[in-house]
């Protein structure tokens, strides 16, 4: 199920979204001022529209899609001219062809998943910590690149990690030590760390392991559910799975390049918009802030509108892909396979049934274009 965190504005997404050298301007520390100050308000709306009109406190990924699994009210080729050779797309094979670098890093993510964490390693987390229950400024930190061992961090946070996976979330409890700094909470009150007892909510987001990869490990870990049993089986799937993956990112990106979009449907907008000021919302609430505060103090925006316009050439190619997908399924007289959609029902529950429908007619759509497609 790669493509549904792809099409989820999360992970990869949304590490590129506020945070790119394309946000409203010098991202502030989170320790700073700007964290705590509520940024001047802009009349102007986004170029998708206002976004108080946006209701993404209550998002689901099913939002706008109808039982068929298509875009609700949305006929997709008044909107999208193909091009005439969308189902015959040329692919130059230098152009997909996965390099050594892109293998490895492919491993590293698989390994991360099924590794548990030892000195030596290098952890991705997510932090936030408090003291006597009241969070601190300083005390809060997202993507944060943490060495095992490296002694880093306050004495017995890293030991507290170690024997934890990734997806794990965890407290860790330390005890500052004695002329440690004070500093505020997000109102501006004092608070004193020297020889207080902090917790921190700790989140793993991947694992890259300090010790090479060994045919033992892999037998031992991917064996049942992948079937491999050594790093070169491994080097070989992964080889594989990215030729694949590439040969679908090059078509897809061809036709957003080569089609023509009159417009976009605004429940198409609705909902990728959405789904980025909620995944954002979310984040903002572990940090402690409101969401405006949150664009503030991480991507120097000074209002929501400008948040969104900040990721608005993101946006629009998740919006046309979206738009594509379904051009394609209508001009090939696809609909959603119910094999198909039951191959990821264990997704209902947290997704929606519409969303799984409509992921599973998208791979359909894949599968038509990656048969038709002219290696050379």
């Amino acid at each position: 199920m790669k493509r549904i965190a792809r099409r989820i504005l999360c992970a990869a997404l949304c590490a590129a979204l506020a945070f790119s050298a394309a946000g409203c301007g010098a991202a502030s520390s989170a320790s700073s001022a700007a964290a705590t100050a509520t940024p001047a308000p802009t009349d102007a709306p986004s170029v998708f529209g206002d976004a108080a009109s946006f209701d993404y406190a209550n998002f689901t990924y099913s939002q706008g899609i109808d039982e068929n699994g298509l875009w609700q009210g949305v006929r997709a080729l008044d909107y999208v001219t193909l091009p005439a050779d969308y189902a015959s797309v040329s692919i130059p094979t230098e152009q997909i062809t996965p390099t050594d670098a892109d293998i490895q890093t492919a491993i590293d993510q698989l390994v991360s998943g099924y590794a548990t964490v030892q000195s030596g390693d290098t952890v991705n987390i997510d932090y936030s910590g408090s003291v006597n229950g009241v969070k601190f400024i300083g005390g809060t930190a997202s993507g944060y690149d943490l060495l095992i061992g490296s002694g880093t961090f306050i004495s017995g946070f890293e030991d507290q990690i170690i024997g934890h996976r990734a997806g794990d979330t965890f407290d860790v409890t330390v005890t500052f030590p004695d002329g440690y700094s004070d500093t505020t909470d997000a109102a501006g009150n004092t608070i004193k760390l020297a020889g207080a007892e902090a917790v921190f909510s700790v989140r793993i987001n991947s694992i890259k392991v300090g010790w090479a990869l060994t045919d033992d490990w892999v037998a031992a870990n991917l064996s049942e559910k992948y079937g491999l049993t050594t790093v070169d089986e491994l080097k070989t799937r992964e080889n594989t799975t990215l030729l694949a993956q590439n040969k679908q990112n090059f078509i897809l990106s061809y036709l957003l390049k080569n089609s023509t979009f009159s417009s976009e449907p605004q429940v198409i907008v609705d909902h990728y918009v959405c789904q980025y000021l909620s995944y954002y919302s979310n984040c903002a609430d572990y940090s402690g802030m409101t969401l405006t505060e949150y664009a503030s103090a991480k991507a120097g925006c000074t209002s929501l509108n400008a948040f969104i316009d900040a990721q608005k050439d993101t946006l629009l190619t998740y919006i046309h892909t979206a738009m594509l997908y379904q051009a394609v399924a209508e001009t090939a007289g696809l609909s959603a396979d119910a094999a198909t959609v039951q191959e990821y029902s264990q997704y209902v529950d947290s997704h929606g049934q519409n969303f799984v429908t409509q992921y599973a007619l998208d791979q359909q759509v894949l599968d038509l274009l990656v048969k038709g497609a002219k290696i050379s």
